[in-house]
């Protein structure tokens, strides 16, 4: 053997030894690996029994309270089930699915309902400061709306839906205008005057047409015809316009 084969099979030994203490050190490594492993299921098998029981004892305990609700676990279960059946039914399932389309508006709805107790409180509030006010001023609000609430409804059976269209016309005529209504309470006035001076006494006066032509030198005659002259033409303006009605 030459010295090259010699320093050959030397390097070769070399290297399969340091192989051999690499797959050693390896299997090492596994063996610590497995070992850690199995020290941790041990322990996991010391602890189970305890856990294991705690979790038997909530669970009876869970069972203990739902029977004395008068509803055990398996009556519970059943219905359980019998819901899950009623939801995945295709009618159920379909209203569901027309609901979810829907969620936008139904969470508009539900924030106007988380409103709704303050909206409440606040007309509460208002309306029990205006019934103190009314009460103050000796109205009595219990029975005063105990008679609108009757009056609307005795008005309502009386009066049609034509004759309530008239009265709208009446309302948005320029009849109870503020100048027409004194106009009105004036000569209701003059009305009642001239009932209690004249037509009230046994003799009530009487005028002929000389009477008659002397009273237009009274100046409150001249004045009321000056009025009814002026009424006159203004009826005829009107008269000549046609009505809206």
């Amino acid at each position: 053997m030459n010295p090259h084969e010699l320093s050959g099979g030397r390097g070769l030994h070399e290297a399969n030894s340091e192989a051999v203490v690499d797959v050693m050190t390896r299997l090492l490594e596994r063996v610590e690996h497995i070992d850690r492993v199995v020290s941790r299921l041990e322990r996991l098998a010391d602890e189970a029994p305890p856990l294991v029981a705690t979790a038997v004892d909530a669970f009876d305990e869970s069972c203990r309270t739902l029977i004395a609700t008068g509803a055990g676990p398996d009556e519970r279960l059943a219905r359980l089930l019998q819901m899950a059946k009623r939801l995945t039914d295709d009618d159920t399932s379909q209203a569901l699915d027309r609901l979810l389309d829907r969620a936008s508006q139904l969470e508009g709805a539900m924030a106007a309902l988380d409103k709704l107790p303050g909206l409440l409180a606040v007309v509460v509030d208002t309306f029990d400061e205006y019934a103190a006010m009314l009460a103050a001023q000796g109205i009595d609000v219990e029975k005063s709306v105990r008679q609108g609430i009757h009056a609307l409804l005795w008005l309502g059976q009386r009066v049609s839906e034509a004759e309530l269209e008239r009265l709208g016309i009446l309302l948005r005529s320029d009849v109870l205008e503020p100048h027409a209504l004194a106009v009105v309470g004036k000569t209701g006035r003059a009305l009642a005057t001239c009932h209690e001076y004249t037509c009230s006494t046994e003799t009530p006066d009487q005028i002929g047409p000389i009477g008659l032509l002397r009273t237009l030198s009274d100046p409150d005659v001249r004045r009321s015809m000056g009025f009814l002259v002026k009424v006159a033409r203004c009826f005829g303006q009107n008269v000549a316009t046609p009505s809206n009605h």
